[in-house]
């Protein structure tokens, strides 16, 4: 029998500490995601340039369900960048990756 490595949900949000003013103080970016069996995951965020910027999850080890990492976007500038979520199965040989675009506007 065939088994199969899928992500559920692949989401970004950006959020804001303070909403009601027009001067963002605090942005904070998180990615949500999940996984449906025994794996290790990466995510990485480049820029452009192809210059990794950060790497928030560094092969971690997840349990099926669903996760949320958040980081810090104050030090980064304005732009276009890149983040992608490898997952590999512990138990199996299956390896997915996928990579996404996030438009930082501050």
């Amino acid at each position: 029998m065939s088994r199969s490595l899928l992500i559920f949900a692949f989401l970004v949000t950006v959020f804001f500490s303070s909403c009601k003013s027009s001067i963002v103080d605090d942005p904070s970016i998180s990615i949500l995601y999940a996984v449906t069996e025994h794996s290790l995951v990466t995510i990485t965020v480049i820029n452009n340039y192809n210059t990794v910027i950060m790497v928030p999850v560094d092969r971690e080890e997840k349990l099926p369900g669903a996760y949320q990492v958040r980081f810090d976007a104050n030090n980064l500038v304005e732009g276009l960048y890149y983040y992608t979520l490898e997952i590999s199965g512990i138990e199996s040989n299956l390896h997915t990756k996928v990579t996404k675009y996030l438009l930082l506007v501050k």
